[in-house]
């Protein structure tokens, strides 16, 4: 019997995952999870087995936050750049006090209350990056090759210039870049990085940006 087999049709009612189940104890397992044609150390070797499992997962890969954030006000943003009646929100209302003429005054080199944070940050290969906005805006996190223009001219550094950088290039009706968006609220995940410097930016807000360093690991793949 494999250990997910034992779990599924064994564990306890209260139990969800493995690593829940492994992290219940022999005791628990003993009481709930013992047929009787399994002999006492045949379960404890399941036990050890599941819980090397979790670890071994654990240590392979672990995982690291980027927050989204932006300071958009409502009450300013969203008369000028939608139309609130229709539905069309541009900003929601997540406690930002940052006035829309407040926010035009730092172009074109942007405002800097909008950013990834943190700007720079170091992992190994193997980690996952969980990049969750909180901000009032959309946003993206596109990986890029150099840092340049985004695909709003209003937004760019010269203000107007039309001339992004190739990931950035024909906005949301790319399905390259329209993948890479993270609106308020969600998160988005990035895998598999290799080793080496990644640049990720907003494609709306250009002055967004961040570097990922990702150093090698030579546990993935099983190495020593």
């Amino acid at each position: 019997m494999t250990i997910n087999s034992c779990f599924r049709n064994c564990r306890p009612a209260s139990v969800d995952t493995v690593s829940q189940w492994s992290a219940s104890g022999a005791e628990a397992i003993q009481s709930e999870c013992q047929p009787s044609s399994m002999p006492k150390p045949v379960l404890i070797s399941i036990f050890v087995a599941a819980v090397l499992m979790v670890l071994a997962a654990t240590a392979m890969a672990g995982q690291t936050k980027v927050v989204v954030l932006d300071e958009c006000d409502p009450n300013t943003f969203n008369p000028a750049l939608g139309n609130p009646a229709n539905g069309n929100v541009p900003c929601l209302n997540v406690g930002g006090t940052e006035t829309l003429s407040k926010f035009m005054s730092f172009l074109p080199t942007g405002d800097p209350l909008w950013l990834f944070f943190p700007m720079q940050l170091k992992v190994d290969e193997g980690d996952t990056i969980s990049v969750n906005n909180q901000g009032g805006e959309n946003h993206t996190f596109t990986e890029v090759t150099q840092f340049g223009n985004g695909f709003v001219p209003g937004l760019n550094n010269p203000t107007g210039s039309t001339n992004s950088i190739p990931e950035c290039r024909g906005g949301f009706s790319n399905n390259d870049v329209a993948a890479t968006r993270v609106a308020h609220g969600t998160s988005t995940v990035i895998r598999g990085l290799k080793p080496g410097t990644h640049l990720f930016e907003c494609c709306i807000h250009p002055w967004m940006r961040m570097e990922i360093d990702v150093e090698e690991n030579h546990r993935v793949g099983g190495e020593n």
